[in-house]
């Protein structure tokens, strides 16, 4: 027999911000800190445009290979864990997203560098994951 839970929040009972699931044995994960808390999904070449997002407000094209990703809820700190990886489309060279660019990092922001080999470049493809708490 198949179950269906319908709810439109789920709060802790404790503690309303923390709600454990029961993983592996005994082992136990925190669903608020095991949710990506920004992600994007973007174009970076000719008109850089947003594809898909979660808590992303907007992004800016600062330069060749530099994109400001702006968070609609900003972060608690700025000690948060980015994740992501980029492609030029139709070229097997490897390309790299990387992240803060330039050390501009805050809770607000981040600028993300994208390029090859040490050099530069606009990107096709530009998938990130942001993960660390909100305020």
């Amino acid at each position: 027999m198949t179950s269906q839970l319908n709810v439109d929040t789920i709060k802790g009972k404790s503690t309303a911000g923390s709600i454990n699931i029961q993983g592996e044995g005994s082992n136990t994960t925190n669903l608020q800190q095991g949710i990506a808390k920004h992600w994007l999904y973007y174009k970076g070449t000719s008109t850089t445009e947003i594809k898909d997002s979660f808590n992303c407000a907007s992004i800016a094209d600062n330069a060749t290979g530099d994109t400001t990703t702006n968070m609609t809820t900003a972060f608690n700190t700025a000690f948060y864990s980015f994740t992501g990886n980029c492609s030029y489309g139709s070229t097997n060279n490897p390309r790299t997203l990387s992240a803060p660019y330039n050390d501009a990092i805050n809770t607000t922001y981040i600028r993300i560098g994208s390029g090859y080999s040490g050099g530069k470049e606009d990107t096709a493809y530009n998938m990130l994951s942001i993960d660390g708490d909100l305020a």
